[in-house]
Order: C-alpha cells, then sequence, then structure tokens
C-alpha cells in the first residue's frame, strides 16, 4: 500500500529527462500564459512578450540546482516542506504548509478563472457553472486514475498539441500571402503596426522596439514574482523529486528555454495581431482561420489548464499526506530531540548511552540509498 502510494507521488522516481522537460513546459503554461502575455504585447509592444517569457524563465533556471540538493541532501523526501520540518522544526513546518497550500490554491483558481473565461466567451450561450464542471471533471479524471504518473504522459502530449497549434497560428499571420484576411505576411503585420501609435514610454512611440521602459518595470516585477510561484508550488518539487538528480537538473534546464518560446511566440503573433486589427487574440484566430481558430484556441487553453490543474491538484494531496497527515495528525513515530532516530526512536551519536544507543544503518552506509542518488 505505502508503495502504491508513493508512485501515486513520484511516478517510481524513474521518470525520463525528456518527460520532465515536457511536463516543466506543460506545467508552467497558464491560461495566462497565452492570454495575459498577449496583453502585455498589445500594452508594451514586443518587449511585452520577451519580458514576460525572459521574467518566467530565470525561477526555472536557478530551480534547476535547488532540484540537484533536495534529491542528494533528501532523497527520501516527497516535498520540499519535509526538508523545512527537519531542519527548522514543526512550527516554521506548519507556516511554510500555509503558504504552500495558499499557493496551489491560488494557481488552480487562476487557472479555473482563465480557462473558464475563455470557454464562455466561444462556446454560445455557455453557463460559466457548466464549463468549470468539465474543466474539474477533465483534470480529476485522469489524475484519479493515474496519479503523477498519468500528468507526465498527459504533458508530453499536451506540450506536442501547444506547439503544434503555435506554429499553425504563426504561419497563418505570417507567412501565409494567399490568406482571406489583412494579415499573412511580415510586411502587412509591420505596416500596419507602423499605422500605429505605441505606448509612450517606447522609444519614438514604436511597438516594435525592445526600448521599452514600462516593459523593463514589467520584466523586474515578473521575475520577483515568479520566484515565489516556482519555489513555493510543491508541483515543480514533484518533478525534481519523481526524476534522478541528473535527469531532473536537465530536465527543468531545458523545460525551461523549451517553455520561453510558448508565450513569447504566441504573445508576439498574437498580441501584436491583435493591435495591428484591432482584435483580442480569440477574434484573431476566428479572423485568420474562421471556425477552426475557435477550435483551436479552445483546445491551446484546455491544455494549458488540465495539465497544470493536475500537478496542482497532486501538489496539495502530497502535502496534506507527508506533511499534514504523517507528520503532525498520525506520525509513525514521535521522536524527543534531533538525536532520535526516527526508526528506532533510540538517542544517536558520540553521548548516546550504549545501552540506549541508536544500531539503525545510516543512509552513508545503505545501499538503496546510494543508488538513488545517482
Amino acid at each position: 500500500m505505502q508503495v502504491m502510494l508513493d508512485t501515486d507521488f513520484d511516478a517510481g522516481g524513474q521518470v525520463s529527462l525528456g518527460l520532465t522537460a515536457t511536463t516543466i513546459v506543460s506545467q508552467w503554461t497558464w491560461a495566462a500564459t497565452l492570454l495575459q502575455s498577449s496583453t502585455v504585447a498589445a500594452k508594451n509592444g514586443i518587449s511585452g512578450p520577451f519580458w514576460y517569457a525572459a521574467g518566467a524563465t530565470i525561477p526555472l533556471l536557478l530551480f534547476a540546482t535547488i532540484s540537484v540538493q533536495l534529491k542528494t541532501r533528501a532523497p527520501g523526501a516527497k516535498t520540499f516542506l519535509q526538508v523545512i520540518q527537519a531542519r527548522f522544526g514543526s512550527r516554521t513546518h506548519l507556516i511554510f504548509c500555509f503558504f504552500a497550500i495558499l499557493t496551489n490554491v491560488i494557481v488552480t483558481s487562476m487557472l479555473m478563472l482563465g480557462g473558464c473565461a475563455v470557454l464562455t466567451h466561444i462556446v454560445e450561450d455557455l453557463e460559466l457553472e457548466f464549463a468549470a464542471m468539465v474543466l474539474v471533471a477533465i483534470i480529476g479524471g485522469y489524475t484519479f486514475i493515474g496519479g503523477l504518473g498519468a500528468t507526465f504522459y498527459m504533458s508530453y502530449f499536451n506540450t506536442s498539441v501547444i506547439f503544434a497549434i503555435l506554429l499553425v497560428f504563426m504561419v497563418q499571420i505570417y507567412h501565409n500571402p494567399g490568406g482571406n484576411g489583412a494579415l499573412g505576411s511580415i510586411n502587412r503585420v509591420y505596416s500596419l503596426l507602423n499605422c500605429s501609435e505605441g505606448p509612450p514610454g517606447n522609444q519614438e512611440n514604436s511597438y516594435l522596439t525592445f526600448i521599452s521602459l514600462d516593459g523593463f518595470i514589467f520584466g523586474i516585477i515578473n521575475v520577483v514574482g515568479n520566484f515565489g510561484t516556482v519555489f513555493v508550488d510543491q508541483s515543480y518539487w514533484q518533478s525534481s523529486v519523481a526524476a534522478k538528480p541528473k535527469q531532473g537538473m536537465w530536465g527543468f534546464l531545458l523545460g525551461g528555454l523549451v517553455w520561453f518560446a510558448v508565450p513569447f511566440a504566441f504573445a508576439t503573433t498574437m498580441g501584436l495581431a491583435y493591435v495591428s486589427l484591432s482584435l483580442v487574440p480569440v477574434a484573431v484566430a476566428n479572423e485568420v482561420l474562421g471556425y477552426r481558430g475557435h477550435v483551436m484556441i479552445v483546445l491551446i487553453i484546455l491544455m494549458s489548464v488540465t495539465s497544470t490543474g493536475s500537478a496542482e491538484v497532486i501538489a496539495i494531496t502530497s502535502i496534506v499526506v507527508y506533511d499534514l497527515y504523517q507528520i503532525h495528525l498520525r506520525p509513525y513515530r514521535r521522536v524527543a530531540d534531533s538525536n532520535g532516530c526516527i526508526l528506532c526512536g533510540k538517542c544517536r551519536g558520540r553521548m548516546a548511552n550504549p545501552r540506549d544507543q541508536c544500531s539503525c544503518t545510516s543512509m552513508t552506509g545503505c545501499k538503496q540509498c546510494t543508488a538513488d542518488d545517482m
């Protein structure tokens, strides 16, 4: 039973580099990644998508080094909160549990809000409550059946669909001269953007410049804010736990670099087209592809919501099981002090009474622990 429980939350701990990278791309692709980045592009020009993508990529790249430390120094940990409990005690652990759960709840709420907003806008006469129920059913269905392992494979599929749809939109807007719409080539988009007056903080009031004061300020805020979203979100730690240290580190590095293309490509395509045609991204999709564009927007939003939503559900569940239930509600064995062994309850170290000294094998002499660190 314990092995099955652990497998649900760490996918066996043998996830490959490619699956780790695609999972990071899929988990970090929210509805806001597509919609908010387009809004920033319309507000600040081409610098907006760059700072949006860069601000969210930097925390992922730095998180890769922390993920290695978690696997090598605490190979048995399932959550980052267990490390905090072992190092700082129960009170600090409970405080961080509160912030971790709050982070997951906020992220899940943002996903549901963005997904429901798009679905109700695209699908005629669709009730908000029914849209929320559809998303919950999709997320809960394969999460309940397959656990974290199903999330990894669904993330692989979702990432493929997202990039395929991105390529379709880019070709239709930038390289389709025979299209019916006002766009279809880089020259047309460039001419329409030149006719539009950009924000006053941009150089020469242009949308096509990286020299933007508002864009730079947004980038700084985005970097600082995303550090909390990544480092306090258990879903990224569980992706690290599910892989070996080497695969986990390279998976986060590769995933962060690949994810950069998602908001940057979508926002520079749909956001600048929004400025050119004075239409929102959903309407831009309908302008260039008709009904097929609507279907693609629905698919890409569903892909971004379901994968991240599933990871957030597993993250909250792992905190409840491993940190609240196993540590505070029903602990395996309460240890009186930091020198006590969690297995036998006896004292460790040289100062312990020989008659009451722990004889359990240390982690350094454990073959399974050594194999898990490699």
